[in-house]
């Protein structure tokens, strides 16, 4: 690659750069790496490019990787970033890409979501369709719940589809693959990348921690049957691997700020918790004694995780909402389990919406029967909660870019930092959190 089109003077903006894919693919990485550290750093800074080329940067690191693979990686960031136009322009601009990706649901670098979270193995099997012959595959997890998705169009859906039977053949690989290691023609494989369902010639499903997708060989680049039979008669010399350059990948950028940015909402907390598995009450039938206008939105908008459970401690909330617990306007929102001692009772001061903790035997706090401050309000005990969900994945097997526990742990404390340093609340919360920043995936 060189960089004769990496700007055009300057005072060209890099974001805009990075949503031409003909320009980034002319573009030396070295100067990719440039483009990305000089964009703004505030949400909104960019289009899918930006978050395109520092995804692929993410995912490669220090790898030195030829042009034509480079584009490769281009289009699994766009398609696991669901930006398919800019994957389909890629595609366009670089016909000799190695290999294709045709859908993934992949958790990417630096996004923590709860979906998907294969963590601890997956379940994946293949099943088709009597009479068109469709193919679905079929994943489950600990983490995951059932989900069959159409292998041809990566579609998903909690219900399996009518007429389906277990295809009972072997799917691996009969010789060397994509990403074999020793004969493979990618120039670059990620350790977790093996093992792949050979789910239709030259069409390869991968199940990772982070998430499945579906690749293919380019083995027909679109170059005309002409030009195809003059290349095979002359060869091309081999690419040569372009180093990334001494910079570092900046970290990966969202349009929408990323790590759990944007305000708490039903359909988000459905998405993280699970249908079904989050307790609303109508404004009109939470008690009078709740007058805290912001916890009293929460509670009949967005709502609280009616059951979560992380490591050895579970929460469950109130199934009918809070309820008063005494006379100085308490109200018991649920209660935490934490395995080896009394329940914490989770308290909302009615008037100013303080969550506060009631834990008896004094494992936490002073004991008895006077609860103490546990986090600043609802919305943070709601998203100290989401975010264990949301981090999972990346604690337990993360991406070297994501920070593991540290960058989980760091997300938490710009939430509350209050919480996390006092003596009491953030004993519970450490003991609360060491679910994913200790214990893995078993539990253990």
């Amino acid at each position: 690659m060189s960089d004769d089109h990496a700007h055009s003077g300057p005072h060209a903006d890099p974001a805009a750069a990075l949503d031409d894919p003909a320009a980034v693919l002319r573009t030396g990485r070295a100067r990719l790496r440039g483009l990305l550290a000089s964009c703004p750093p505030a949400p909104g800074a960019g289009g899918p490019g930006r978050e395109v080329v520092s995804q692929a940067e993410a995912l490669l690191g220090t790898e030195a990787v030829p042009r034509s693979a480079y584009a490769s990686w281009l289009h699994f960031a766009a398609t696991a970033l669901g930006h398919t136009g800019y994957a389909d322009r890629i595609a366009a601009e670089a016909p000799r890409l190695p290999w294709r990706t045709v859908w993934a649901w992949y958790r990417p670098v630096g996004a923590y979501e709860a979906h998907p979270n294969l963590s601890g193995g997956a379940n994946a099997d293949v099943f088709e369709r009597a009479g068109d012959g469709r193919r679905f595959v079929r994943v489950s997890a600990m983490w995951c719940p059932e989900t069959w998705i159409d292998l041809g169009t990566g579609a998903r859906s909690t219900t399996a589809p009518e007429g389906v039977t277990e295809v009972d053949e072997d799917l691996s690989p009969d010789g060397p693959w994509l990403f074999d290691p020793e004969d493979g023609p990618a120039p670059f494989t990620p350790e977790e990348w093996e093992e792949p369902l050979q789910v239709a010639p030259g069409r390869y499903l991968l199940v990772v921690a982070r998430g499945l997708f579906l690749v293919e060989e380019n083995r027909h680049p679109a170059q005309g049957e002409a030009q195809e039979a003059e290349e095979a008669e002359e060869p091309e010399e081999p690419e040569e691997p372009e180093e990334p350059g001494e910079a570092p990948a900046p970290a990966p950028w969202f349009a929408d700020g990323g790590d759990g940015a944007g305000p708490l909402t039903a359909r988000r907390l459905d998405e993280v918790f699970g249908v079904g598995n989050v307790v609303r009450v109508p404004a009109a039938g939470l008690p009078e004694a709740l007058r805290h206008p912001a916890t009293r939105n929460l509670l009949s908008g967005a709502g609280l995780p009616g059951f979560w459970a992380a490591g050895s401690v579970a929460f469950r909330a109130e199934s009918d909402g809070p309820r008063p617990d005494s006379a100085d306007g308490l109200l018991r929102l649920g209660g935490f389990d934490f395995g080896y001692c009394d329940e914490g009772e989770v308290l909302v001061d009615g008037a100013t919406g303080a969550v506060l903790l009631r834990q008896p035997d004094a494992t936490f706090g002073s004991g008895g029967e006077e609860p103490f401050p546990l986090c600043g309000d609802t919305e943070v005990f709601v998203r100290f909660l989401e975010g264990v969900r949301r981090h999972m994945g990346s604690c337990w097997d993360g991406h070297a870019a994501e920070g593991g526990g540290s960058g989980f742990l760091r997300s938490m404390r710009a939430l509350d930092p209050d919480a996390l340093d006092d003596d009491s609340s953030g004993e519970v919360w450490e003991h609360v959190f060491a679910g994913i920043t200790e214990l893995g995936v078993d539990g253990f």
